[in-house]
């Protein structure tokens, strides 16, 4: 899959913060470039590869990753297996080490200024709500199915408006303004009199491109920073 317009100089960060944890973890075992220290993150990777055939499926990819960084949310950890499987979807561990330690790129010259500070609702009301469900949800390790069973009234299979407003509310601690309420209400309901179902609550949280994922993904840059830290 394509890397979202923007979003290629995220990765690569989060990259790099990788490589300096997997560093820091084999200790002083030589320099960067070094086949010891080569080695020594294979091995950190290989404990995940359980059946030894030296590919890390989705799932033990993305155990991989988060032992590395725990914060990194699900569409983040496809965005960077997507830089790195193969056709089948697996990724093979002695490419996964090269990219890990592959030195970073220097910037491309910029012809133009850089671009205004986006607003505070860039990608939409959406986006925004998303912006502030997303960290709270991965901050309790909330996953989405049980969210959205502890938000049922009883008795129900889906979700008003009304009620999705009060979990969100709870989830965030306050409420969203009522054009985020609406806009996520409508991404999430395709008959809207009938109320969300699961799988329409599950589908709103895939999206993972446009303005709105690049400001996501800068502010979990930061939190991921800070967290590796």
């Amino acid at each position: 899959p394509g890397v979202p317009s923007g979003a290629s100089e995220l990765t690569d960060a989060l990259w790099q913060a990788i490589a300096e944890v997997a560093t820091l973890r084999a200790a002083a075992v030589g320099p960067r470039g070094s086949a010891a220290l080569q080695d020594a993150i294979r091995q950190q990777l290989a404990a995940f590869d359980i059946t030894r055939t030296g590919f890390l499926d989705p799932s033990t990819f993305s155990k991989a990753m988060r032992s590395y960084s725990p914060a990194l949310p699900d569409p983040v950890v496809e965005v960077l297996r997507g830089q790195v499987c193969q056709a089948d979807g697996k990724v093979q561990i002695d490419q996964l080490v090269t990219k890990i330690l592959q030195p970073p790129e220097p910037p491309a010259p910029r012809a133009s200024p850089a671009p205004p500070k986006p607003p505070s609702e860039a990608g939409g009301p959406l986006w925004s709500a998303l912006r502030r469900i997303r960290p709270a949800l991965h901050e309790r390790s909330l996953r989405l199915p049980t969210v959205f069973q502890r938000w049922l009234p009883a008795g129900s299979t889906r979700l008003s408006k009304e009620t999705l407003g009060l979990g969100v509310a709870g989830l965030v601690g306050s409420e969203l303004s009522e054009a985020q309420l609406q806009a996520l209400f409508a991404a999430m309901s395709k008959h809207p009199d009938l109320g969300t179902s699961l799988e329409d609550f599950l589908a709103a949280f895939g999206a993972a491109s446009g303005v709105g994922f690049e400001v996501f993904a800068r502010e979990l840059l930061g939190r991921t920073g800070r967290s590796l830290l």
